[in-house]
């Protein structure tokens, strides 16, 4: 069989662009809530989050790696947030929650965006939105991550015994079963 690569274009963030897929975290056209606590030294906006069990964060440290990707996945019990510290921005590969699929289920490449994330800002997907691991861009790149006990079980080769009634909350589709590339480009 032939490899087939399919090259998607890395676009600049913005949260209309990004609206589909869930919400840029930045105060950046929203509402100030009018909390005065230090006068208007603070200022406060809010940003929803949803999930069906505690939450748990993951500290990740990525290197720079191909801007190809392995697979997509989702997760239904959790708006994901990525954020990264320390300034240096990164690339967030999505497809939204209801993408088209081909007939077993793969998500239509078509159907991916890639947006590059400055390192002021983090990104929420909504529940269900179909994401790789964000591309870092500098080697020893921090990142918080949110989640939660059976979608951190979902992701560990060997899970533990007392998370193994938890459901898992990770579902993934492998662009190599399929012989497909899909490479970010810019």
């Amino acid at each position: 069989m032939t490899l087939r690569q399919i090259d998607i274009d890395v676009e600049a963030l913005t949260p209309a662009a990004f609206a589909p897929f869930g919400t840029v975290l930045s105060p950046e056209g929203r509402d100030r809530l009018p909390v005065n606590t230090y006068g208007d030294a603070l200022d406060l906006y809010r940003e929803g989050f949803e999930t069906d069990q505690p939450i748990e964060w993951f500290i990740v440290q990525g290197k720079p790696r191909p801007r190809e990707a392995l697979f997509l996945e989702r997760h239904l019990q959790i708006t994901q947030a990525f954020l990264p510290l320390g300034g240096q921005g990164f690339v967030m590969l999505v497809a939204r929650p209801d993408a088209e699929t081909e007939a077993d289920g793969m998500i239509l490449p078509a159907e991916t965006r890639a947006f590059r994330v400055p390192g002021n800002v983090g990104v929420q997907l909504r529940r269900g939105t179909w994401h790789e691991n964000p591309f870092p861009e500098t080697a020893g790149q921090v990142f918080l991550v949110t989640s939660h006990a059976a979608l951190t079980r979902g992701h560990q080769t060997n899970p533990r015994a007392d998370l193994a009634d938890l459901p898992l909350d990770l579902e993934r589709r492998f662009y190599a079963e399929r012989n497909t590339r899909l490479c970010l480009r810019g």
